[in-house]
């Protein structure tokens, strides 16, 4: 299965409920998120890790969400893939997340999309989505 968008970033569900909530239904999205992932065994992570890389292949466009609650770089290394990849990558990064400036810097250059919140991501989701459709 393709999916339209893999959601990526933060590893809370907050943020990902709200996105899915208020992005059109028509769209798919592939979610990696997973609960409990450190309670697991070392084999259900390594599932977990190859389902993630999965969608992520299988995802014609990518989102980050950074705030203060990221605990580790797991979110920031997929990020990198996903653009070394030639993956198109959209990022929400608010004014609390630490080393903020860094990943600007890294989007800007990169030529990644920045928002600032969940509303301002979808909206220009939807407007990259809509030139793409345009363009074919």
């Amino acid at each position: 299965m393709i999916y339209d968008i893999y959601l990526g970033g933060v590893s809370s569900n907050s943020w990902r409920e709200e996105f899915k909530k208020k992005m059109p239904s028509q769209f798919k999205i592939a979610d990696p998120f997973v609960e409990n992932f450190f309670n697991e065994t070392k084999a259900q992570q390594t599932d977990h890790i190859a389902k993630d890389f999965f969608l992520m292949d299988n995802s014609k466009l990518a989102v980050f969400y950074f705030d203060d609650s990221e605990k580790g770089q797991a979110s920031r290394l997929k990020l990198g893939d996903m653009v070394g990849r030639g993956k198109q990558v959209v990022t929400c990064i608010t004014d609390s997340t630490v080393g903020k400036e860094f990943l600007e810097t890294y989007c800007n250059y990169r030529g990644i999309s920045i928002s600032k919140s969940i509303d301002e991501l979808i909206k220009l989701i939807l407007e990259i989505i809509e030139q793409t459709t345009l363009s074919k």
